[in-house]
């Protein structure tokens, strides 16, 4: 729905019609032919999200729009990304592909997250992290199968 276009003004297009077997032509409003124009872009997007979908299982929605946007976000930046070096003239070997600049893009930000913090922070932070964990490891132990099991991983006990 739109209130932006109208069905004025009005053009002709060619369709093929099934019953004559040949291209006719048609009047379509304006409205129809943006739609048909932009269809393409949405198109394009929905396929570049369903390749390396974030997924997490999770029943709240707030955390399965985040990932969508997240993903939009990047197919979106992909895409723009192309269209600069392709405006550059850059040899297309030198783009990288979808997967290799969504891995860059979490690069990037995960280095930004722990450069936020000094070194000296982050050697305390990680010191009081090994003691407050050191009372609560346990040993493993192995389990033995026995035959009894019928080949099944018995179920360890606590």
């Amino acid at each position: 729905m739109s209130v932006v276009h109208g069905t004025e003004p009005e053009d002709t297009c060619q369709r093929w019609d099934k019953k004559l077997k040949q291209y006719v032509t048609v009047s379509r409003p304006s409205i129809v032919r943006e739609y048909n124009l932009k269809m393409g872009g949405v198109d394009l997007i929905d396929r570049m999200i369903s390749y390396y979908r974030m997924s997490a299982r999770t029943k709240k929605w707030t955390m399965r729009m985040l990932m969508h946007f997240t993903d939009l976000a990047l197919a979106n930046s992909w895409l723009l990304y192309r269209k600069d070096l392709a405006i550059c003239a850059s040899p297309k070997k030198s783009i990288m592909q979808f997967l290799e600049f969504r891995t860059e893009m979490a690069t990037t930000l995960l280095a930004q997250h722990h450069g936020q913090g000094s070194d000296a922070d982050l050697s305390e932070q990680s010191e009081e992290e090994d003691n407050s964990n050191q009372g609560k490891k346990r040993p493993v132990t192995a389990v033995p199968m026995s035959r009894s099991a019928g080949g099944r991983m018995p179920i360890s006990q606590r």
